[in-house]
């Protein structure tokens, strides 16, 4: 073999292998980025679903507990559960684009359900109902968002508390 065709193998064969490079190196980095979109979505929910049970919870307490709070920490916490009810909204409508199968499914039944619900005879009831779906979806979308995401056992565990 002369001079030239080994440098030509020797070209071509760090083409083939630059371009195989570049092809898992860019595989991984879109993987990682999609994974990486879906986990932020899901702590946005658990965010915005905190943030609609902190309000539930001010709520409940001037209604059935006679609490008094400050008019601008209630509308904050007003603004941030506004804020949250259409980000939920949003992912819902927006399902595994966004987020893990599982937890889309949850967000769309707890709409769903939200919106199939009659009319309460009075705010507390309505509260109540409020505050039991918001804290049974909120302990169902933490250990739902970590096995979608495919998160290590102890993350599991410290989110399920075992």
């Amino acid at each position: 073999m002369t001079w030239y065709q080994s440098l030509l193998v020797s070209i071509c064969g760090g083409v083939v292998a630059g371009f195989v490079t570049m092809w898992l190196s860019l595989r991984r980095f879109y993987r990682e980025r999609w994974w990486q979109r879906r986990f932020d979505g899901c702590a946005a929910v658990i965010e915005s679903l905190h943030d609609q049970k902190r309000y539930s919870d001010i709520l409940w307490g001037e209604e059935a507990e006679g609490k008094e709070y400050d008019a601008d920490f209630k509308n904050a916490a007003a603004i941030r559960s506004g804020d949250g009810a259409r980000l939920i909204r949003r992912y819902a409508d927006l399902g595994s684009l966004a987020l893990p199968d599982e937890v889309a499914i949850l967000l769309t039944t707890y709409l769903k359900e939200r919106e199939a619900k009659p009319r309460f005879d009075t705010f507390q009831e309505y509260l109540e109902d409020q505050k039991s779906a918001e804290t049974t979806l909120l302990s169902k979308v933490a250990p739902a968002a970590v096995k979608g995401l495919g998160l290590s056992r102890t993350w599991r565990n410290r989110m399920l508390g075992t």
